[in-house]
């Protein structure tokens, strides 16, 4: 598997966000298959590296159910712990493409992140892709919405399940354009 989906739950919507917790999963895009899961938990008071914190977005959590507000105060570990764990769970290969929902939002935060503990980023600029262009393709073509047709499976705003959740999704929107392609071209 050379597709990673990468999730983030933060205390902002700045590119230098704190992070609440990381969640990945390697998945085969044409076939929707998970495999391996990452998930970390960020605690918050770790350092003043952490990141900006905003009272919109704390008080957005605080809307949230009870199992996804529980990601404010679990207790978790070091950013920098938890950036080098996804530093070794990514694949190295260049045929790898890391995603996330929104170009300038999770892999951005990631690499803000990763530079304000002088880490190297993984993976190179030209190996990232946006959930949301594929989707929006995937829609203009077919007419089908691939982000709404795959139920949710577990708590919406943990990383690891909205992770998992837009692998298979985008899995979806793939096939949609193949089979689109394959049968009017």
């Amino acid at each position: 598997m050379h597709d990673v989906m990468i999730d983030l739950e933060t205390l902002s919507t700045r590119n230098d966000a704190a992070i609440l917790s990381i969640g990945a999963c390697l998945f085969d895009i044409e076939t929707g298959e998970i495999g391996p899961t990452f998930h970390r938990h960020i605690e918050m008071d770790d350092s003043p590296l952490r990141g900006h914190i905003s009272a919109d977005t704390v008080k957005w959590w605080l809307k949230q159910n009870d199992a996804a507000r529980q990601a404010i105060t679990k207790k978790g570990m070091r950013l920098s712990s938890a950036l080098a764990d996804l530093f070794n769970f990514c694949p190295r290969a260049k045929s790898t493409k890391l995603w996330s929902n929104g170009a300038t939002f999770d892999l951005v935060i990631i690499r803000n992140a990763l530079d304000r503990y002088d880490y190297t980023v993984p993976w190179q600029y030209w190996q990232e892709r946006d959930t949301r262009t594929l989707v929006d393709i995937a829609e203009r073509i077919t007419g089908i919405n691939a982000s709404k047709t795959i139920p949710f499976d577990g708590t919406k705003h943990d990383a690891l399940a909205d992770a998992i959740h837009q692998a298979q999704y985008i899995s979806r929107a793939y096939n949609l354009i193949r089979t689109y392609t394959q049968t009017t071209l």
